[in-house]
């Protein structure tokens, strides 16, 4: 028995690949979903400064890095 698709899985990897060239060419753009600081901070991302940078990161801590 042969499974149709309802979506066609190139198209929808090429829609997903532009999605995400919007989001990174715009990063406060308005989309329907969260991006950004706001959304590292949900997901349990800490905001870390490295000394003498002016560049900060999002780390993800997890017990088992702490182990």
């Amino acid at each position: 028995m042969t499974e149709e698709l309802l979506v066609d899985p190139e198209a929808l990897r090429a829609e997903v690949r532009d999605k995400y060239r919007q989001v990174a060419g715009a990063p406060d753009g308005n989309y329907h979903f969260h991006t950004g600081r706001a959304l590292a901070a949900r997901l349990g991302y800490e905001l870390y400064v490295q000394p003498n940078q002016r560049r900060t990161r999002w780390l993800l801590t997890t017990k088992s890095f702490l182990d």
